[in-house]
């Protein structure tokens, strides 16, 4: 049948990372992320989240503890984020413990298992600059 909307495909952990990246770099991703339909269960879903200080930019977190982190380019769900750990460009779902060392930082995680961590080719594909 014929179809005249948006459609990507997401069918490898990659290509699902790469497409949730490269929504939140998008200069308008604020109202992209609020015209998708909510697909996961929580008490806030769909939040976008940008705080005043900085601490959190172009994200879309839900029942994720982060109080004390610096996220950016991430969509975050019912996860713990560690004390003095960084997400960046992270994906992540159910996941209640980050890993005692380093950041919980660029990749794809599904209850606390990494399902992907993307190249340097990977992220700039997803329109970012990796430090």
């Amino acid at each position: 049948f014929p179809f005249d909307g948006y459609w990507e495909d997401i069918g490898t952990p990659e290509r699902y990372w790469t497409a949730h990246v490269k929504l939140l770099t998008h200069p308008d991703y604020r109202s992209l992320v609020q015209a998708l339909p909510l697909t996961l269960p929580s008490k806030n879903a769909g939040q976008l989240t940008h705080s005043p200080n900085g601490s959190v930019r172009h994200s879309v977190l839900s029942d994720a503890d982060y109080r004390h982190e610096a996220v950016s380019y991430s969509v975050i769900s019912n996860c713990y984020v560690g004390m003095g750990k960084r997400a960046d460009a992270l994906v992540a779902y159910d996941c209640d413990r980050a890993p005692s060392t380093g950041d919980l930082r660029t990749g794809l995680y599904f209850r606390n298992q990494e399902i992907f961590r993307p190249t340097e080719a990977s992220i700039a594909d997803a329109g970012l600059v990796h430090s």
